[in-house]
């Protein structure tokens, strides 16, 4: 049954001589019934003596439905699925075989045997081979992206912010933990509150970078250097103390929305000196973010108030290949 395990120690497995499969797919070749595909675990991860298999309790595979080829064990990034010849897959039970809800199973089997447990399979729709950009489609996208610091003045339209932060949520992250949680400052009370807050912080380093005092000097005459007049600020937040880098998650989101925001009639801009701010400003974290979360990145968004007509033009490519 696939919810027991196999009675066969992982060394004695890893101990059996090599065959090739049907499928091409490498498979251990022993008197076990289900042979096992090789290597087991992700790189790095040590081999466990007591590694038992069975049903995943993440992933669902349906029998009837399995094609028996093996690829959603073969594109499992820690191994959690691990294919038995002429048979469904099983799951790896343990630590260092986790399965991380990537869903690369559930998108490479061709059989649509494989599902998430606690997920409807609507949430995997089948790619549109007719919705494919073209690649002069996809270079004018990233080509035409500017940062816009010119917007229209007035309120935006919220239910164009909650779709682009809907779309930016399947931006990749390390691991697949999916940290970011996003605060979305709309109104031009909090939006100048937290612009003032930032000068604050400029004010007190005005004598260690001399152009901070630029900074505080424009905002005190009425110019916002800061967000450019943005009628919205999104702000990026991953939780503190994390194995990995947030800062990178938060960057790969947000530059994400920025190729969303065209698409969408908005227009965005790096926050940087909020960034930083915040990262040095008690104050900001206090006022602004739930306990135990910091900002990994923000952009300023608005509908922009200046067409551009050209593409961007850059330094020529600088590359090595070895």
């Amino acid at each position: 049954a696939m919810n027991e395990p196999l009675g066969t120690s992982l060394p004695q497995l890893l101990s059996a001589p090599l065959s090739s499969s049907p499928t091409s797919l490498p498979v251990l070749s022993s008197p076990l019934p289900s042979p096992l595909l090789r290597p087991l675990t992700q790189p790095g991860a040590a081999y466990n003596a007591a590694l038992v298999f069975g049903d995943s309790p993440v992933v669902r595979v349906d029998p009837q439905r399995c094609l028996r080829c093996g690829q959603c064990a073969q594109d499992c990034p820690t191994s959690h699925l691990v294919f038995r010849l002429g048979e469904p897959p099983v799951a790896a039970l343990d630590e260092s075989h986790p399965c991380i809800k990537c869903g690369h199973c559930v998108a490479v089997c061709a059989g649509d045997a494989v599902s998430f447990r606690q997920v409807p399979i609507e949430e995997f729709p089948l790619i549109d081979k007719q919705l494919e950009c073209t690649p002069e489609q996809v270079t004018q996208l990233i080509r035409s992206r500017r940062s816009v610091r010119q917007y229209k003045p007035g309120p935006l339209d919220i239910e164009k912010v909650k779709k682009l932060l809907d779309l930016t949520r399947y931006a990749q992250t390390a691991g697949n933990h999916q940290p970011l949680k996003y605060l979305v400052i709309t109104t031009p009370a909090e939006v100048k509150k937290l612009g003032q807050m930032v000068i604050d912080w400029t004010n007190s380093m005005a004598t260690v970078i001399q152009h901070m005092k630029g900074l505080s000097s424009a905002w005190a005459n009425g110019v916002d250097i800061l967000f450019r007049g943005a009628p919205c600020v999104i702000i990026a937040l991953a939780p503190k103390q994390r194995n990995f880098p947030a800062v990178v998650d938060g960057s790969i989101a947000l530059a994400t929305a920025e190729i969303i925001a065209p698409t969408l009639g908005l227009g965005t801009c790096w926050a940087g000196f909020l960034q930083i701010a915040a990262a040095k400003y008690q104050p900001i974290t206090k006022e602004f973010f739930p306990p135990g979360y910091e900002c990994v990145g923000a952009l300023c968004l608005g509908e922009p108030a200046v067409n551009y007509r050209r593409c961007v033009q850059r330094n020529p490519l600088d590359v090595c290949f070895r």
